[in-house]
């Protein structure tokens, strides 16, 4: 070979050379810059480099690593996992290639590990999230199917009993159709077609089924769109409302019948009224004309013999005049009695106070008393209808200045307080009183503690008072001790 040829094989040499020793230097710079992290092991398991990202996996330095062995069993073009310890006590999960390589003109392995904790927990996280849907699906009360290009592909054991079947197989593969009453079929169609294309869900409606064995049942279906299988499905939520509709529809029924029911209580309760309203004017006529005529006898009979009577005699006309005059003024007062309960209530906000000044003012003109001392709580006030509680607040005021009139100091007070959320009125006075033990007679019509002679009255005033709060839902009672007073109170609903 003449000297030529060798210089120019020397320059091919130091060309090839100096070609290998920028691809190394390439080579190593695209190593060293790779975000995955990158060892160079020799045959004998030795680390011989590392780059800055294998020093970050291993919270090492590469001095520190670099001499050290792998540990790693290490099978070429596979990929294995690996557990490497972190600081932090929680390990990581390591995906490691093993690939044969030259290094500096020596076989080696290059070693490429990623870490894949994080995807394998996702993918952990979604297994087990996978697996509680299964199982909520699989538990849940109600037919859970998944159709797709018109044929069940899922049914939960809910949805399979729904249809009547006992295994998968008896609901899989069938056509959806199959199990849709005929009357609701264009307009299940629709409503799968519409949520395949621009609806996100079908809102709950109520359609018609048809089970395996042909038998008709009320459902509620509801369902959404979803991915199965790298595919476009509807997942059908179907709950069986048979027995709701069954007792919806018996309730209407007792409604009906109840209505009519309403309608015929009505209309003798009308007819009752009526007859009640003819009862009452035939008791006021029938009771008050004879009376009338007694009273008119007993006067005739007392201008005629006037001259001729004496004295015991005149007082025995007076007293059948006034006899007759009580007995007429009592059905008077029952008739009141019973027009109150059939009064209609038009409840206002009452200003009590001022509503107890002006009756004590009207008791107080009509009758001249002894020094009575009035203390009324100011700002009282009481949702009530007010015609009806001037009857109750007049006749317990009335009571109270009646009962104190033999006190030389008749004190009255009148005032309310709250008690577990309720206002509570109460009227006290330091008059007769009376016997508690017989305080359940108290509010019953004509039933007098205290003789006619000592205290005027027909004994039916606490009977209206007490009409009067039952008809507001309200509740009366009364406290008292003889010779020292008597307190009532009251509350209103």
């Amino acid at each position: 070979m003449d000297k030529q040829s060798e210089n120019h094989k020397e320059e091919i040499i130091k060309a090839l050379r100096k070609e290998l020793v920028s691809s190394e230097l390439r080579f190593q710079k695209i190593i060293i810059h790779n975000s995955i992290s990158i060892l160079i092991v020799s045959q004998n398991g030795i680390i011989r480099f590392a780059n800055p990202a294998a020093e970050y996996l291993f919270h090492k330095s590469k001095e520190k690593l670099i001499g050290q062995p792998l540990g790693y069993p290490m099978l070429c073009d596979e990929v294995a996992e690996i557990i490497i310890p972190a600081r932090n006590s929680i390990n990581l999960i390591v995906e490691m290639r093993v690939v044969e390589t030259i290094w500096e003109e020596e076989a080696v392995f290059l070693v490429s590990m990623r870490d894949v904790t994080e995807r394998r927990n996702m993918e952990e996280q979604l297994r087990i999230g996978e697996e509680r849907y299964r199982s909520l699906v699989e538990l849940s009360p109600f037919g859970i199917f998944v159709h797709m290009e018109g044929k069940c592909v899922f049914a939960n054991s809910a949805g399979i009993q729904l249809l009547g079947g006992n295994y998968p197989e008896d609901v899989i593969g069938q056509s959806v159709m199959r199990f849709v009453h005929p009357e609701y079929r264009e307009l299940v169609v629709s409503r799968i077609k519409s949520l395949l294309t621009d609806e996100r869900q079908l809102v709950p409606i109520e359609e018609k089924f048809i089970k395996l064995d042909g038998t008709p049942i009320d459902v509620e279906v509801s369902g959404i769109k979803l991915d199965y299988s790298g595919k476009i499905a509807v997942q059908l939520v179907v709950i069986d409302i048979t027995e709701r509709k069954k007792a919806e529809e018996a309730i209407r029924s007792l409604n009906v019948e109840l209505e009519a029911t309403v309608r015929d209580r009505t209309k003798q309760l009308e007819i009752m009224n009526s007859e009640l309203n003819a009862f009452r004017f035939s008791v006021s006529e029938d009771s008050q004309a004879p009376l009338r005529a007694i009273n008119g006898f007993v006067k005739a009979l007392g201008d005629r013999v006037n001259q001729k009577l004496d004295e015991i005699e005149i007082s025995y006309l007076e007293k059948i005049k006034n006899a007759a005059a009580n007995i007429n003024s009592q059905i008077e007062d029952l008739l009141s009695l019973a027009k109150i309960t059939r009064t209609e209530l038009d409840l206002h906000s009452i200003n009590l106070t001022s509503l107890c000044k002006e009756i004590v003012n009207e008791i107080n003109q009509s009758n001249s008393s002894n020094d009575l001392e009035l203390n009324l709580q100011t700002g009282m006030s009481i949702y009530a209808d007010p015609d009806l509680m001037r009857i109750v607040m007049n006749n317990l005021l009335d009571n109270a200045i009646k009962f104190t009139k033999h006190r030389q100091y008749a004190k009255i007070e009148v005032g309310c307080f709250t008690k577990d959320g309720r206002v509570i009125v109460f009227v006290r006075d330091n008059g007769a009183g009376f016997n508690m033990q017989y305080a359940e007679r108290l509010f019953e019509p004509f039933q007098r503690f205290h003789s006619s002679d000592e205290f005027e009255g027909a004994g039916i005033g606490l009977a209206f008072v007490s009409r009067i709060i039952d008809k507001h839902n309200g509740q009366i009672w009364a406290e008292s001790e003889e010779g020292k007073g008597s307190t009532f109170y009251f509350v209103v609903e």
